[in-house]
């Protein structure tokens, strides 16, 4: 896939998944999808416990399932907070990607200095660790808001979760690859997911938090 290719592939998946979006005040609602980032990063971190407890440290089709599905809403989520931050999804995006290549290349990769599963954990808790920087700077950029502080902190606070949203990216790319899929897969299954469940008026129910 080239980059006007993957370009056109992050731009549609950014779209489609802020049209599945459910949740009040859509566009003006910081705090909604800083929470659901929270949340869904500290789902990885609960499935990859289980395979430490339950699954002898194996990781099966079904839980590779799972955890492909929590990485899929991760992505959901961060999308959504760039639109609320009035962030560029596919420049964290691609600015992401190049990171992750310099360090491959480089040598520096966290994967090759650990087991998978060691890695998978880290990974994991750093995912769920910068998403709370991501939220508390949503949360202040909220609060920023609605007592008129100087364009300038609110500045800073964006460019914070800009560059965190950068470093979840780095580690969800290291999750996806020990999962043997891609990043762009990972979209795939999550808008297919979503538009089944918006089709069959499920979009909100029993398993969904859009």
């Amino acid at each position: 896939m080239n980059l006007a290719q993957k370009t056109e592939v992050i731009e549609a998946y950014s779209e489609k998944a802020i049209s599945t979006a459910q949740y009040p005040e859509k566009g003006k609602n910081l705090l909604y999808p800083a929470l659901g980032l929270a949340g869904e990063t500290g789902e990885v971190c609960e499935k990859v416990k289980k395979i430490l407890r339950d699954k002898g440290g194996v990781v099966d089709k079904e839980t590779r399932n799972a955890l492909l599905k929590e990485l899929g809403d991760i992505m959901w989520y961060i999308n959504a907070c760039t639109v609320e931050a009035q962030l560029d999804f596919r420049s964290i995006f691609f600015r992401a990607q190049e990171e992750h290549f310099n360090n491959w290349k480089g040598g520096d990769c966290e994967v090759s200095l650990a087991s998978p599963l060691d890695v998978l954990a880290s990974s994991a808790l750093s995912m769920h660790r910068l998403a709370g920087k991501v939220t508390s700077e949503m949360e202040n950029i909220h609060w920023g808001i609605s007592s008129s502080n100087p364009a300038s902190t609110l500045e800073r606070s964006r460019c914070s979760i800009r560059n965190n949203m950068i470093s979840i990216l780095l580690h969800h790319q290291t999750c996806c690859i020990l999962l043997d899929s891609g990043i762009v897969e990972v979209m795939a299954m999550n808008i297919e997911k979503l538009f089944s469940r918006k089709e069959r008026g499920k979009i909100k129910g029993d398993g969904d938090d859009r």
